[in-house]
């Protein structure tokens, strides 16, 4: 029940804690002091899939320099609240390389980079981009990228379908010379097994695409 008093508003109900993908049914009904009309008829809406349904929950990270209790693997483990920052003495100087392992080998389509929404210290302003098979060899994918000073969600678009298990970010200038907090996210699609994929690193970094599985 809600109510609205002295509000010279539209009445609004917000539910919130949904399922993602699930289907909720609600009437409504007037009541005041003299009563309460009979129930509408009955409305069913549908929630939206969750973004992230083909994300692998066993990534693993690992960076050129970390802080204690903010370790790289904060930034692939699927969670807002917990970040990776460098060292807080001597990790103000670019390049940092952040490498996520995903275990399997997938087709990526795209990648895409959250800053910070106040575009401060540590966000990204240029980098490079390259990718592994087997954590070894790698291959350059993006070389010199920059990014817009701004909190806006960036999205780097590969021309061709990228095969690989291993990403590796070269972080070549940042705000502050900071590598700050980050959250990386990446769907894709797997290559000869059929899943698809999303991690999160947070300075914000992403990588997200809804894929067709193989």
């Amino acid at each position: 029940m809600f109510s609205i008093q002295k509000v010279k508003k539209e009445p609004f109900y917000i539910h919130a804690d949904l399922e993602n993908d699930t289907s909720y049914t609600y009437q409504v009904r007037a009541v005041n002091t003299k009563g309460a009309s009979d129930w509408s008829k009955e409305i069913t809406v549908k929630t939206k899939q969750d973004r992230y349904r083909n994300v692998p929950r066993n990534m693993t990270a690992k960076a050129s320099s970390e802080e204690g209790g903010q370790e790289a693997v904060n930034a692939v483990d699927g969670k807002e609240n917990t970040v990776w920052h460098t060292d807080w003495n001597s990790g103000n100087k670019p390049p940092h390389t952040f490498e996520i392992d995903m275990k399997l080998a997938y087709q990526l389509d795209k990648f895409e980079y959250q800053p910070r929404t106040d575009a401060g210290n540590g966000t990204i302003l240029k980098y490079n981009l390259d990718v592994s098979m087997d954590g070894k060899t790698y291959k350059n994918i993006v070389k010199d990228g920059t990014f817009d000073r701004n909190g806006h969600l960036k999205t780097i678009d590969f021309d061709e379908p990228v095969n690989a298990r291993y990403i590796k970010l070269t972080i070549t200038d940042a705000v502050g010379g900071i590598w700050l907090r980050a959250g990386i996210q990446t769907v894709q699609k797997r290559i000869k097994r059929k899943v698809g994929l999303l991690g999160r690193i947070f300075l914000t970094v992403q990588a997200v695409r809804s894929v067709k599985t193989i």
